[in-house]
């Protein structure tokens, strides 16, 4: 799952080279979502399927693996995920992304914890990070009316 998926990547060149996995892509521009199917027809892709909507509108009712780059800040899209089962979330941010997101990491630290955090070097720029969550606890009760992500695999 790509969330905020905007010209594509990492979303196809990850069904390009994992051609039995499936992909599903959520972005809030309709323009984006458009230009790439453009890019899935051209390549013959058939293992992404693109949603346009919020992130915010779905609930994710199926384990998944979800990536972010920029949609928002780290706090934001995980008190915004609508989930009912384990659910990990990586985000690919810049190298100061600790100092940025303190005060909002320290909200959400009862809720969800850090499977991972690496340093990525990338020539000629201060380098990235990848940071991993996975929710501690799994949410009881009914769910709000929303779009369940199982019923689009």
């Amino acid at each position: 799952m790509d969330i905020g998926f905007g010209g594509g990547f990492p979303i196809v060149p990850l069904a390009f080279v994992l051609p039995n996995i499936q992909f599903i892509g959520i972005e809030s521009k309709k323009k984006k979502c458009l230009a790439v199917e453009q890019i899935i027809k051209h390549f013959s892709l058939t293992n992404i399927q693109l949603l346009h909507g919020r992130f915010e509108e779905f609930l994710f009712d199926r384990e998944v693996t979800i990536t972010s780059k920029a949609v928002t800040t780290i706090e934001n899209l995980l008190k915004g995920l609508n989930y009912s089962v384990t659910t990990h979330v990586f985000f690919y941010k810049g190298p100061n992304l600790f100092a940025l997101e303190e005060k909002g990491l320290n909200n959400i630290h009862n809720e969800w914890e850090i499977m991972t955090n690496n340093s990525i070097k990338v020539p000629n720029t201060e380098g990235r990070t990848l940071v991993g969550f996975k929710n501690k606890i799994v949410p009881r009760g009914t769910a709000k009316k929303l779009a369940k992500i199982s019923g689009f695999l």
